[in-house]
């Protein structure tokens, strides 16, 4: 748990850092709009001190307002991009935890249980009880690693919503880059255990 607080202070530290990148980037991007605002007024009151007999308008009023308008819509383009870099930095920075239907994809699991005869084939490390000594899923199929997860706590714990409940599971990135997933359990006597799995065979 300690180096999962770990973690989650460097994303955040990570987050923080990005978002200063991005509002330095739009201070930086703002400066050459903001000239061509300032150059574009001056086009304006220069262009209306001077009778060209031209119309309303002369050419230096004309090319000062055109001047005005780009440099609005690069102060617009500008900001979008810096509030779509937040947006992504933002969303790419959550914590993330996935659910899983044990029905989905049933036939791929068949067919990996029917290729696979020997179940323990699909395990190998330690016995879960820490990240570090974590169950290694060997199969490259994601339907079928999820798939034992479940099979491997219930070789554990007994029949699942029986035995045994799921309390939480969650996607875990350890110091060591790889994936894992986190099942909490609670057993029929009030019991939490924890179990942890490397999924780096099938999840990247």
């Amino acid at each position: 748990m300690v180096g999962q607080q770990a973690m989650e202070n460097m994303r955040q530290q990570s987050t923080e850092k990005l978002k200063q990148q991005s509002k330095d980037n739009l201070l930086n991007n703002c400066v050459l709009p903001f000239f061509g605002m300032v150059a574009g007024i001056g086009f304006l009151v220069f262009g209306s001190t001077i009778d060209m007999d031209m119309g309303p308008l002369n050419i230096l009023q004309i090319c000062g307002l055109i001047i005005i308008f780009i440099a609005v819509m690069s102060f617009l383009l500008v900001y979008y991009v810096y509030k779509t870099e937040l947006r992504i930095i933002s969303k790419g920075n959550l914590p993330r935890k996935r659910k899983y239907n044990r029905a989905q994809n049933q036939k791929t699991l068949q067919k990996d249980d029917r290729r696979r005869p020997n179940q323990s084939s699909l395990y190998s490390g330690g016995s879960g009880t820490t990240m570090e000594d974590a169950v290694v899923i060997t199969t490259t199929s994601e339907p079928s690693g999820v798939h034992a997860e479940y099979r491997y706590v219930e070789m554990r714990c007994g029949k699942r919503n029986v035995d045994w409940k799921l309390k939480t599971q969650e996607l875990l990135e350890g110091s060591d880059g790889k994936s894992y997933d986190l099942l909490i359990v609670v057993l029929k006597n009030g019991t939490v255990r924890d179990f942890y799995f490397d999924i780096s065979s099938f999840y990247r």
